[in-house]
């Protein structure tokens, strides 16, 4: 038969061509076809997909397997699809062969020179509250065949598909459309000043508030104040007096810095020191509420005595526009005179009746004594 006839017949009965291979006679040696029409071997058929010819025209694939872009491999059962050469793949969940052999999800890579995702480096602004890192590239998924990130707990997916903790990230604060102004930083996901925290959603300056001193919600004790951050108690209140220990001598003066003193006193106070020059470092007693009491008492200009504090107890007198006695024989008994003892009486009518580790009645030697309260 001649060719023009052939093809006549072939377009007849569209039996003797398949795609990409042009006209075919009919094969002779029952291998579905491995001559064309110059007799010359292989060159109609499709060596991505033929598993007869796979790659090349005289590799043929084993048993069960078949002919996937040029490479042999497995038979994959639907939905799984081969993904030569790694097998047969589920395109519609695997991250590296996402809606496709090769389509490979990817995060954000690092952007700073340094590498890694544990901090951030030059290619992203730091965290201002230094707790985390601020951000994390996440890991990647597929499902139903789209790329998506996992973020880790506490952060939120932004739009450059960066993980970001925004209670403390500056350029995601709060949300991801956020970013503080370079004279502020990221407290608690919300843009603050410098000094300042987010408490209940306002900016207090922790460094000087007393209700929220150093962090929210700590409150510093009443007459306390709030100093970078630490709170403080009251400014000191001191007495010092020059007992000369003569009738008279320079009592007028003591007793007007004594009233002056006692109007200073206030709340808030940790400690109480009673020393002098003959009694160094002196008596000291650092229970607040026996420090604040005896304060009270004084200013108050009432009888007082405490518990004992630190070894001693501490006692006042509301005589003589106060006393102040430690380990008192007994409350405001002016017959107790001990001996050595220690007694503060700036307004008596004679300075030889204070006295500090020495003798406190009448003939006290001359002396410097000193009353702190802070």
């Amino acid at each position: 038969m001649t060719f023009w006839k052939l093809a006549l017949v072939c377009v007849l009965t569209s039996g003797c061509a398949s795609a990409g291979r042009g006209l075919q006679p009919p094969d002779p040696t029952g291998d579905g076809g491995s001559v064309d029409l110059k007799g010359s071997a292989c060159p109609g058929f499709d060596t991505q997909n033929d598993a007869k010819h796979c790659g090349s025209c005289s590799n043929a694939c084993g048993p069960g397997l078949i002919c996937a872009l040029g490479v042999c491999t497995f038979s994959c059962a639907s939905p799984l699809v081969a993904c030569p050469p790694n097998g047969c793949i589920d395109t519609t969940s695997d991250p590296d062969h996402c809606n496709g052999c090769g389509l490979a999800c990817h995060v954000v890579p690092d952007m700073g020179p340094a590498g890694g995702n544990g901090n951030p480096d030059a290619g992203l602004p730091p965290t201002d509250a230094g707790v985390s890192p601020g951000w994390y590239r996440g890991t990647e998924y597929c499902s139903s065949s789209h790329c998506g990130v996992t973020c880790p707990p506490s952060t939120t997916l932004c739009t450059d598909n960066l993980c970001w903790d925004t209670k403390n990230a500056h350029a995601h604060c709060g949300t991801c459309n956020i970013a503080c102004n370079g004279n502020q930083h990221c407290n608690a996901g919300k843009c603050c000043g410098i000094g300042q925290a987010n408490c209940g959603n306002l900016c207090i300056d922790v460094l000087s508030d007393a209700a929220n001193c150093g962090a929210c919600n700590n409150a510093c004790p009443p007459s306390a104040t709030c100093v970078n951050g630490a709170c403080k108690g009251p400014p000191p209140v001191t007495f010092t007096g020059n007992f000369q220990g003569a009738a008279g001598a320079g009592q007028t003066a003591l007793c007007s810095q004594w009233t002056t003193f006692l109007g200073q006193l206030g709340t808030g106070y940790s400690t109480v020191t009673l020393s002098g020059s003959l009694d160094s470092p002196g008596v000291t007693c650092n229970t607040p509420s026996v420090v604040n009491a005896l304060a009270a008492a004084l200013k108050g200009m009432s009888s007082y005595i405490s518990p004992s504090c630190n070894g001693h107890v501490w006692s006042t007198c509301n005589r003589y526009n106060d006393e102040v006695w430690i380990d008192p024989p007994s409350l405001c008994d002016s017959s107790n005179c001990p001996s050595p003892g220690r007694i503060l009486r700036a307004c008596f009518g004679n300075p030889g009746y204070n006295g500090l580790n020495t003798v406190t009645c009448s003939a006290a030697p001359t002396q410097t004594i000193t009353l702190t309260f802070q």
